[in-house]
């Protein structure tokens, strides 16, 4: 699925900067899997890497979750493998 302008104008609409301060990992994470289900709300992710950021997901194709993230000044667009996601709040 693809970025559409209506999904832009949501995420423009849906929030101005990320909270300041991050969930702590392993605060009520849910199960991965159901990450496919967020769309268009705000999450945090934690990655196995150990990278961990807000993401703002518009879509997905099972494999890949699409988006933006915060990058501590703007949204970002960024695109990542669902499997590399440890946990997200």
């Amino acid at each position: 699925m693809s970025v559409t302008m209506n999904s832009l104008l949501m995420y423009r609409h849906y929030q101005v900067e990320a909270p300041k301060e991050a969930p702590r990992c392993g605060v009520q994470p849910e199960i991965v899997h159901t990450i496919v289900n967020s769309r268009y709300h705000l999450i945090y992710v934690w990655f196995y890497n150990k990278n961990e950021f807000w993401f703002f997901p518009i879509s997905d194709d099972g494999i890949y979750l699409d988006g933006f993230r915060w990058n501590q000044r703007s949204w970002v667009k960024a695109k990542f493998r669902i499997d590399s996601v440890k946990s997200y709040y």
